[in-house]
């Protein structure tokens, strides 16, 4: 009868040895004594199944124990899954990293723009007369062929009498349309007179006002610096715009 044996369970591999020989079953790691059952008991797993083959395979001529062999395909499972997940996760990162090249690109572009805008703009604030022309071609493009709007804005200074001038003009435009000659008419009553007699659409009617409250400002009030020139491109795109509500009316 062998001194040494060893059986096994589902989840333990069992071994009854001689206490002599206690150090060897203390090599094998995991080790637990059963001493209710007076064995050595050890987790039944591909490692402790290795270590008690190769430690006591030579002392028992029939070996019933046999490798978990659930426990290796968990084993490969589960490193197979780890595989996939480490694949997914250098993909992820590939694409990440692609992604992000292609915002550093995008930057770059929007830098550059930036950049191109900055100095068209530098451009423009070194030179008010680049500005004026601009906004005279646009209010001259808005204009059509309307032979008086054409002259008033060619004719037009862009200085400090522009908001007071320019509502003069659109004042005689007014008395034009409504054949007035009389000077005690106000920009209101001008304003108010069209409007009665319908030769005034809703929208020439708020430009007009629009013209009229800025020159009010202008002559009324103490302006911001820094918001002056921006009152008269105001004016003249109002001015532009009503060229053609008024030309509509005399069709």
């Amino acid at each position: 009868m062998n001194l040494i044996q060893i059986n096994q369970t589902e989840n333990y591999y069992l071994l009854s040895i001689p206490n002599t020989l206690t150090e060897r079953a203390k090599k094998i790691n995991s080790c637990q004594w059963d001493s209710l059952n007076q064995l050595w008991k050890y987790p039944r797993n591909i490692s402790n199944y290795n270590s008690l083959m190769n430690e006591f395979n030579k002392d028992i001529d029939d070996i019933k124990i046999t490798p978990p062999e659930l426990a290796i395909i968990n084993q490969k499972n589960t490193l197979a899954e780890k595989n996939r997940v480490i694949a997914a996760q250098r993909k992820q990162i590939e694409t990440l990293e692609s992604e992000i090249i292609e915002r550093e690109h995008e930057i770059d572009r929007y830098i550059s723009t930036i950049i191109s805008l900055n100095e068209k703009i530098d451009h423009l604030l070194s030179n008010d007369g680049d500005i004026e022309n601009v906004i005279k071609k646009v209010a001259i493009k808005c204009v059509g062929k309307n032979e008086r709007y054409l002259k008033i804005i060619e004719e037009i200074e862009f200085d400090l009498t522009l908001p007071i001038e320019l509502p003069k003009k659109v004042i005689n435009i007014l008395k034009t349309i409504l054949k007035t000659t009389d000077q005690h008419c106000d920009f209101v009553d001008l304003i108010g007179e069209g409007k009665k007699q319908k030769l005034l659409s809703p929208e020439a009617v708020a430009l007009l006002h629009v013209i009229r409250k800025q020159r009010n400002i202008f002559a009324h009030n103490s302006l911001n610096p820094n918001t002056r020139f921006m009152r008269v491109i105001f004016l003249v795109a109002a001015f532009a715009l009503l060229s053609e509500e008024i030309q509509s009316e005399n069709r």
